[in-house]
């Protein structure tokens, strides 16, 4: 039981990051964010806790903590792909294409195997930027 463990142990961040991603499992959003911000104040040095993290705020529509997440997951993991593809979708959702595209264009070096599809988003993306 997680409660019980972050309750008799509530320095023990894997413990806040296991009960916030099992609760975002059970689509206990807001939960799952007080849990994987506890998570992130004890282990600030793991960029999946600040990925999942920006996942949830990215969930409950709060998009400038979702980039900072996603920023901080990036600095400290660099160049994971699902990260890169969480902040071009966070990107495109908002219509920020400039930031879309630079960060399309770092997964396209990262990313091998969906070459097509990421030029489509790109080609998309400076589309949208132009107004089209």
């Amino acid at each position: 039981d997680f409660d019980a463990l972050t309750t008799r142990h509530p320095e023990f961040g894997d413990g806040w990051y296991s009960k916030g991603l099992l609760l975002a499992e059970m689509g206990r959003t807001d939960d799952a964010r007080e849990a994987l911000e506890q998570a992130a104040r004890l282990l600030p040095e793991r960029g999946r806790v600040h990925y999942n993290l920006g996942a949830v705020y990215d969930a409950l529509d709060r998009p400038q903590d979702a980039e900072r997440a996603y920023l901080e997951a990036n600095r400290l993991a660099p160049n994971s792909p699902q990260t890169l593809d969480a902040m071009v979708n966070l990107y495109m959702r908002t219509e920020q294409w400039t930031q879309a595209e630079r960060w399309l264009l770092v997964l396209l070096q990262v990313d091998r195997t969906r070459t097509e599809e990421l030029f489509a988003l790109v080609r998309e993306v400076r589309r949208k930027a132009r107004g089209g």
